[in-house]
């Protein structure tokens, strides 16, 4: 999924967005526990029954591009566990010249559901997403869309869903910290986090 798509914002609407999983309206009352899931085209005997729920929290922060007029958005982990990714690029940028935001990143997870929050209630943010297709796993294009939340809503994803991560609204060295659940990584042929390369452009968008 490597060629350049461009797509509308689109304000979230609760008909619209129930194929790709459920909008929890207080996290504060939920308790979410990750869903496993078998990813397309393995086998049975490799999907262990010793997945639990992992809880990680992440920090997001506009920073400038380097050698651009360009925003970036840069990711910290705020766990041990995100070793593997701690101190990158979210995949996400903003052009202050055409006020457009740009996505060249969406991930899934292949072992279950994914869920996430923003850690205060005053964070709005969107995120984009793709249903999966069901005989590979890999994202399907024409089903990219993107959504808005309020800081006191939770995002719970179908299993295999794939999705980028959260886009605030560019202020210089704006930040939010952000708390997601998934299943922790299984002891062998799926190692956690899958991406795919993708270009799509977010025009005009309106927040709050």
């Amino acid at each position: 999924m490597g060629q350049h798509e461009t797509f509308q914002m689109e304000v979230y609407h609760r008909a619209r967005f129930s194929p790709y999983g459920d909008l929890i309206e207080h996290w504060d009352c939920h308790h979410e526990k990750a869903q496993p899931l078998q990813w397309p085209g393995t086998e049975a005997s490799d999907f262990h029954n010793n997945l639990g729920s992992l809880e990680q929290e992440f920090r997001l922060t506009w920073i400038p591009k380097a050698s651009s007029s360009k925003q970036k958005l840069y990711f910290e982990g705020l766990h041990d566990s995100y070793n593997y990714m701690n101190d990158t690029d979210a995949g996400i940028e903003y052009s202050p010249e055409k006020d457009e935001y740009s996505i060249h990143l969406i991930s899934t997870r292949p072992d279950g559901t994914y869920y996430i929050h923003a850690l205060k209630p005053e964070t709005t943010f969107i995120m984009a997403f793709a249903l999966p297709n069901p005989e590979n796993g890999e994202p399907i294009k024409e089903t990219l869309k993107a959504f808005y939340f309020h800081g006191d809503e939770a995002v719970h994803l179908h299993a295999g869903v794939w999705h980028s991560l959260p886009i605030l609204e560019y202020r210089p060295n704006g930040s939010a910290e952000f708390k997601e659940i998934d299943m922790t990584k299984p002891k062998k042929n799926f190692g956690g986090v899958v991406q795919s390369d993708f270009r799509g452009e977010l025009q005009p968008i309106c927040y709050g």
